[in-house]
């Protein structure tokens, strides 16, 4: 059996859904501060974002499930793994999602076809 404390540390029970709440805020606030700017493009990729992270709540149910059916760990054991393996995929997921879609002619740069990545970033945060 799989001890789920010593891969993770010793933290707090309150800590784990407390991550994943700021990361789904902080999308909706960059999301809000898009549209209100009127740009409706890194609007939508942000609440892409909001949603891949909180949709990612209800598989963690899934994965414990698994755990137990298979008689892997107890639930008290699985939450944790079940945790980060539901937030991390789906926020992988809406990532790898955004990076294939290809923005709008209106969007994109009109000297380079791709900017570097740190550059991209900084403009969809700013």
């Amino acid at each position: 059996m799989v001890d789920p404390s010593v891969a993770l540390g010793r933290r707090p029970r309150w800590i784990r859904p407390t991550q994943v709440l700021v990361a789904v805020l902080a999308s909706i606030v960059l999301a809000f501060r898009a549209i209100r700017r009127g740009d409706a493009v890194r609007h939508r990729r942000w609440m892409i974002r909001a949603f891949a992270i909180g949709i990612g709540i209800g598989t963690i149910r899934l994965w414990i499930g698994f755990f137990m059916g298979a008689g892997l760990m107890s639930l008290h054991d699985s939450f944790a793994i079940a945790f980060w393996l539901s937030f991390t995929m789906h926020a992988a997921a809406g990532e790898a999602w955004l990076r294939a879609a290809a923005l709008p002619p209106e969007v994109r740069p009109a000297e380079a076809p791709r900017q570097d990545r740190a550059a991209t970033a900084r403009e969809e945060l700013g």
